[in-house]
């Protein structure tokens, strides 16, 4: 006796193997076929630094390096930024002069036993006790401890019996460079020095049940404060089929988000508006999401500022879960032209069509031409039953651009979706222009025709 499985309003049950069901299913309750993707983001790149305002807005964990460090702040309890190298700022030596009664030299670099380079010194001689050596250049990447031997033969003596060997006693530590991690501690003075983050944009994913993997990037260049996201399978094998259906794509941001652990109760407060949308970028029919930070204080756009930013990208049905046509029709493998202004291909009958949409692959556009003001576009579909072509899309393109340049392009692909009554059998696709201007529709190789039922 087969098993009978019976699911009575409880949750958690799972059923093991393989289940094959004869005849139909019927579901009760609500169905998710939802792809969800949680994740936060978290803020890198460079700071300027005001440890009041930054407010500790330093990531706990992240390595910050001191690229533009001024002198007047103080790093003393995140990094000790007083050890390392620097430039030469005083010095002891020891030289035993052979030039009698008085000589000078100019223009002394000598061999240092460290990785400082650049000092160079002034020396003079004057009787048998009387000698001075200065600092003519400081140079840079000295320690207290290094030696710079000067030959003897170099000031007019012999080697090693006058050689001036110099050791550093001071420096100026050069900081830029120093390295730490931050602990969640704020720098005691901080005015404007720059720290930048070494890390690139960290995407903490929560959850991802979309299919795919999403891929972040920024780049400044574009925008500052705008972020990107795309499919992997976009990226990595440049499937453009593979993006946000805009009318099944819900993303949730924050309207109003802070530094980690932002004081809501002490001045100066400063709103960053996180605006999200799906649009263009990568191609002309490529969408992406976009999160576009506002910073209200400075009234413009903010880099490097998604602080623990929360992002849910929800896809009301997942891409692998798309309607299944009764046929897919691909344009040019029935014989359509590229570029035309009418064309029309026969097909074989397709019975009981209600629904048209095309698929989002290819770069099929139409645009009207700088000498017309406007052109009206159609789709038909000869219905077998009148012999006749019935029309089921329909736009007038208007130029704005008229007696100057072509209009924008009309984009097709992922774009038309029509429902119309029953046409019981469809033997041909008909592209129409009126007025034809010498090539309305571009790029229709490869472009596909999705028929429903």
């Amino acid at each position: 006796m087969a098993t009978k499985y019976i699911v009575d309003n409880l949750s958690g049950q799972t059923i093991n193997g393989d289940l094959t069901i004869n005849g139909n299913l019927s579901v009760t309750g609500t169905s998710n076929n939802s792809g969800t993707y949680r994740a936060l983001l978290t803020q890198t790149g460079s700071l300027n630094g005001d440890s009041i305002y930054f407010n500790n807005r330093l990531i706990i964990g992240e390595t910050y390096e001191i690229t533009d460090y001024q002198d007047y702040d103080d790093f003393s309890n995140v990094a000790d930024v007083q050890s390392g190298a620097g430039t030469l700022l005083d010095f002891d030596y020891v030289w035993t002069s052979s030039a009698v009664p008085y000589s000078y030299f100019n223009n002394l670099t000598g061999t240092t036993s460290g990785s400082g380079s650049g000092a160079s010194f002034y020396a003079y001689w004057c009787g048998a006790t009387n000698n001075h050596v200065y600092i003519v250049t400081s140079g840079d990447g000295y320690v207290v401890g290094d030696t710079i031997t000067i030959l003897g033969t170099e000031l007019s003596g012999s080697t090693p019996a006058n050689d001036m060997i110099i050791t550093v006693t001071e420096v100026n530590p050069n900081v830029t460079g120093c390295v730490f991690i931050a602990t969640g501690d704020t720098p005691i003075v901080w005015g404007n020095s720059v720290l930048t983050s070494v890390g690139d944009l960290v995407v903490d994913v929560l959850e991802n049940t979309l299919g795919d993997e999403l891929v972040w990037f920024y780049d400044p260049l574009f925008q500052e404060g705008l972020y990107l996201v795309s499919f992997s399978e976009y990226i990595n094998n440049n499937n453009v089929c593979y993006i946000f259906p805009r009318n099944k794509t819900q993303i949730t941001t924050p309207t109003f988000i802070a530094p980690f652990n932002y004081d809501f109760f002490t001045p100066p407060q400063f709103n960053l508006i996180v605006s999200s949308q799906i649009g263009y970028f990568l191609g002309p029919i490529d969408d992406v999401i976009f999160l576009s930070v506002y910073d209200f204080a400075n009234e413009d756009f903010a880099g490097d500022s998604l602080y623990y930013t929360p992002i849910e990208i929800k896809l009301n049905s997942n891409i692998t879960q798309e309607d299944t046509p009764l046929i897919s029709i691909n344009w040019s493998t029935y014989g359509g032209e590229s570029d035309f202004d009418t064309y029309d291909i026969v097909i074989p009958p397709i019975l009981n069509v209600t629904r048209l949409t095309i698929g989002k692959c290819g770069g099929a556009t139409a645009h009207v031409h700088d000498d017309f003001e406007s052109s009206d576009l159609t789709i038909d579909l000869y219905d077998d039953s009148i012999d006749n072509w019935v029309t089921v899309w329909s736009y007038t393109l208007n130029n704005p651009n008229y007696g100057d340049d072509s209009s924008p392009d009309l984009y097709f692909p992922g774009n038309i979706d029509v429902t119309f009554t029953n046409i019981t059998s469809v033997s041909g696709i008909r592209m129409y222009s009126d007025p034809g201007q010498g090539d309305t529709y571009h790029d229709f190789e490869g472009l596909t025709f999705n028929f429903f039922n």
